[in-house]
């Protein structure tokens, strides 16, 4: 083996790489598992608008389950049988009032993610989601898709998560308070924005993210080498183990404020 050089960096990194952390929303990392083929596909295909419809009972139950929210099943289960019940009996306006109260249930476990519509994916759209295993993670997609959607409803959607550059902020702007400042200000800053192309520019606050490094410390006591007079480790000792890989890796955690732009002819933030 060839000893370190003492010049070298005490680290050596062989990969880093960052993530936005997804805690309130482990949906996110879920669809990524190979066994979620089919709710990727139909969740990408939603956000591309794809068309779809309601998926059967026995679908919604497995789509709960899968997600650990079984606890929200029973009751949403007896609207559809009181429904059933009252057309049975004739009774339309009170089937009609259970199915409306259903509906809604569903419609909340669509927004919530809960739940994904049927949607009719194109066989080129399943095909890609299947060949996503050849890219890494950074380039894949799917992945990108789904993550800047959870961004987005996150983030961008939230007011006091993101700010329009476009418009005066008390801790941002100096012109912020003068109204002859910030008009001038804002007059500034669209005319910059339309001359790069660019039809939206916001500033996300807080944004939590993990920088992870798989790498080596040169710290190892042992066995070394003389080299100009010096004793030199030889073996590269691997920072702490990750457990869930095992893999040496190297985790540090940070609040970022990063932007956000939409260039111009392209969909806005929030469509």
């Amino acid at each position: 083996m060839v000893p370190v050089s003492y010049r070298a960096s005490p680290v050596f990194y062989v990969q880093s790489a960052r993530f936005i952390v997804y805690d309130a929303d482990p949906e996110v990392v879920a669809l990524m598992h190979e066994n979620r083929r089919a709710d990727l596909a139909s969740k990408v295909a939603s956000l591309h608008g794809y068309g779809g419809a309601d998926p059967s009972d026995k679908r919604i139950k497995e789509q709960l389950t899968a997600k650990g929210r079984a606890a929200l099943w029973p009751p949403y289960e007896m609207l559809r049988q009181q429904e059933l019940a009252a057309r049975q009996n004739g009774n339309v306006a009170q089937a009609d009032a259970f199915g409306q109260a259903a509906g809604m249930t569903l419609e909340s476990w669509y927004s919530s993610g809960d739940v994904l519509r049927e949607v009719n994916a194109s066989p080129a759209l399943i095909s890609q989601v299947a060949a996503r295993r050849d890219f890494a993670k950074r380039y894949d997609p799917m992945r990108s898709t789904v993550e800047h959607d959870a961004l987005r409803r996150r983030k961008v959607e939230v007011p006091s998560q993101a700010s329009d550059l476009r418009t005066a902020h008390p801790d941002l702007c100096a012109e912020y308070g003068n109204q002859d400042l910030q008009a001038v200000y804002e007059t500034r800053v669209a005319r910059a924005l339309r001359r790069a192309g660019i039809q939206d520019a916001l500033l996300i606050r807080n944004l939590d993210m993990v920088e992870f490094s798989f790498g080596f410390s040169r710290v190892s006591a042992g066995p070394t080498t003389i080299q100009k007079d010096r004793p030199m480790p030889v073996r590269l000792m691997g920072f702490r183990r990750c457990r869930v890989t095992g893999a040496p890796s190297m985790l540090s955690s940070s609040r970022t404020r990063p932007s956000m732009f939409a260039l111009s002819g392209m969909p806005r933030f929030n469509s």
